[in-house]
């Protein structure tokens, strides 16, 4: 049995996750997942208007988008660990610690898989698969990965997200020309 690269960084990144979210807990691990919507939440909102803020000081768009939206991000993030403190120390007096850390171990797992969905979804999935490069088809894991990114992208369809405008013309040129394009413009 031939094994692809792809498959055993895979199960790698899930156990390693795994791991982390087993040692933290699903209660902690549900409590920092909400901590990231709400973050997104608060981007959602705050963008428009804090980009103007920014922007009076940053003439650069891009860098002023990129500020802003660190800016709200990361003290959203920081200021939900801190009011969350309170709510983990109560649900850790419960008696549910060895089913909390076995939900956490299983979260770890699903979230590893749900970002590699994404990736693929954002990356591979516009591509023409006999375009794609032979260590992505070989790997067993592509095809669940596949179903996984287009589920997402059916049922995420208010995420437009694009690395380049042009990137749903370029999906039938070949990876590795497209990666060499890339490289050239550094």
């Amino acid at each position: 049995m031939e094994n692809n690269i792809i498959d055993i960084v895979l199960i790698i990144f899930m156990l390693l996750s795994g791991i982390l979210a087993l040692s933290q807990g699903f209660i902690r691990e549900i409590i920092s997942l909400l901590g990231w919507v709400v973050a997104f939440i608060n981007l959602k909102i705050f963008m428009p208007e804090s980009t103007q803020y920014v922007s009076v000081f940053i003439e650069n768009k891009p860098l002023a988008n990129l500020i802003t939206i660190s800016i709200i991000f990361v003290s959203t993030l920081i200021l939900w660990s801190i009011f969350s403190i309170p709510l983990e120390k109560l649900f850790k007096k419960t008696s549910i610690g060895y089913i909390d850390r076995f939900l956490g171990f299983i979260f770890g797992i699903f979230r590893i898989f749900l970002i590699v969905g994404i990736v693929y979804m954002v990356i591979i999935l516009p591509i023409e698969k006999e375009n794609r490069p032979n260590y992505i088809n070989a790997s067993k894991a592509s095809p669940i990965i596949e179903s996984l990114a287009i589920f997402l992208r059916k049922n995420l369809q208010i995420i437009d997200i694009s690395l380049d405008q042009d990137f749903k013309k370029k999906k039938d040129e070949p990876l590795d020309e497209q990666i060499e394009k890339l490289q050239f413009l550094q």
